[in-house]
């Protein structure tokens, strides 16, 4: 599970709740500090804002949405609330010595990103046709290895809600 997605306000006051202790603004966090750097000396602002300039330049214009870090999301690497405007990634995923490489940690922020563009935040048509945008400014960018990773992300979401269909189909036909 990459992401998940709360656009309920009191789904959200819970969820902040949880988490408020728990997340560390990137802006607090010393850029000195190694344990918040991804490989190349990037750090997660920076390569959240470069997604943002490259990617989404119409969204969050006035600079709204935090990036933050949590402890426990419910088995996701990242989710993202709209009432609080807020993506936040898991810690013990992203900030180890192994952590992923940047284009990894850009798709999930793509990710992330994408459900905040759509009308109800979930893997839906809204949402796939986003990433593929996505995908395809990647390309138009030279971003090639970018474009193939979101283009394996939708595929991911896509293929599992045929094999869901299926599954679901399969088990109330065998419950006749």
């Amino acid at each position: 599970m990459a992401g998940v997605f709360f656009n309920d306000i009191q789904t959200s006051v819970v969820v902040r709740r949880l988490f408020e202790p728990l997340r560390k603004n990137t802006s607090e966090m010393s850029k000195k500090d190694d344990r918040f750097q991804c490989r190349d000396d990037m750090d997660f602002e920076s390569i959240f804002e470069q997604i943002k300039k490259d990617y989404f330049p119409t969204w969050d214009c006035k600079n709204e949405w935090q990036l933050t870090v949590g402890e426990d999301l419910y088995g996701a690497q990242a989710i993202c609330n709209s009432a609080s405007k807020t993506i936040t990634l898991l810690k013990d995923y992203f900030i180890q010595p192994d952590a992923p490489q940047i284009n990894q940690l850009k798709v999930v922020l793509i990710h992330e990103i994408s459900h905040t563009t759509t009308t109800t935040g979930f893997h839906e048509e809204e949402w796939i046709t986003q990433m593929k945008q996505v995908a395809e400014m990647a390309d138009e960018l030279g971003d090639i290895e970018l474009a193939q990773l979101v283009r394996e992300e939708v595929d991911r979401y896509v293929n599992r809600k045929e094999n869901d269909r299926y599954l679901l189909g399969k088990a109330r036909f065998e419950s006749i």
